[in-house]
């Protein structure tokens, strides 16, 4: 594993923690023109989504998390709806979607520049879905001995 993949997922780890809490925070007014939060929910889930991205290199963990994202910030702004002086708002879930598309668009071109900047080649993709497969198939041994 690479000396920056552990610093790009401690990223990760904080830059959710603190879209959930500014999600849920009662008094989380962005100052700025009406609709100026809009600018802070792209960049937050542009953000979420492309360290998610860069942390997470095998193609069904990327799609994964980007399910993950796109679910997380639905499921925000419907948790909105419950906190007093919040409300739930479309054009939020749409700038938190719009972050999420324009992540992938930029990574995507970027992909290989930024595994070899973390020391990430094929082999080491093969190596890590080859092990997810191990995985998924001593699971399948031990759910089938249990049932015996």
């Amino acid at each position: 594993m690479s000396r920056l993949l552990i610093p790009i997922r401690i990223l990760l780890a904080i830059a959710l923690a603190v879209v959930v809490w500014a999600s849920l925070s009662q008094n989380a007014s962005i100052p700025g023109p009406q609709n100026s939060d809009k600018i802070a929910h792209f960049i937050a889930y542009f953000g979420v989504a492309f360290l998610g991205l860069a942390g997470f290199r095998t193609p069904r963990n990327e799609i994964l998390f980007i399910v993950f994202c796109f679910i997380l910030g639905a499921s925000m702004e419907y948790a909105q709806s419950f906190v007093p002086g919040r409300m739930m708002s479309w054009a939020d879930m749409i700038a938190n979607s719009l972050g999420i598309v324009g992540a992938v668009l930029v990574y995507l071109p970027l992909r290989s520049w930024i595994d070899k900047k973390l020391g990430r080649g094929e082999e080491s993709v093969e190596e890590e879905q080859a092990g997810q497969s191990e995985d998924s198939v001593t699971e399948s041994v031990s759910a089938v001995e249990k049932k015996l």
